[in-house]
């Protein structure tokens, strides 16, 4: 039997990083956009969610290099969770699961996101004020 799904597309927002018991997880939310023509001759967009968990150190990883609106190549399986909640309700997901056996790409640069780039940018240069600077004094 085969389970692999690959998609292309931009993070919908920032990654949560977890922990599930020893595991390290990282969650982010996937749109994939597709454009047709219709009969009319009209153009149609849609655009589609998915849910994916990555694991492992990759988890960190990602967490630490994308951010909303990255654009990702993502492979892994396809999981079908199910859970009821505390109101009795049951719930049905469907989400893809990045392990050893799947990969991610950052398609548009690995980068450390924002934050951590000024937490570390911060720790490791001292306060300096910017030069002011004409117009006029700029070489082009």
């Amino acid at each position: 039997m085969f389970n692999k799904v690959t998609l292309i597309g931009r993070l919908g927002k920032d990654p949560e990083l977890g922990n599930a018991g020893n595991k390290q997880y990282c969650r982010i939310s996937l749109a994939t956009n597709e454009s047709w023509k219709g009969q009319d001759g009209e153009r149609h967009e849609r655009t589609d969610w998915h849910s994916i968990t990555i694991w492992g150190r990759t988890a960190e990883y990602v967490s630490t290099r994308v951010s909303k609106g990255s654009l990702l190549f993502v492979e892994g399986q396809l999981r079908n969770r199910t859970w009821t909640d505390q109101s009795g309700n049951s719930h049905k997901a469907v989400e893809v699961h990045v392990n050893l056996n799947g990969t991610i790409r950052i398609l548009d640069g690995s980068k450390p996101r924002e934050q951590d780039q000024e937490q570390s940018q911060e720790q490791s240069q001292p306060q300096t004020q910017p030069l002011a600077t004409k117009d006029e004094d700029l070489p082009f």
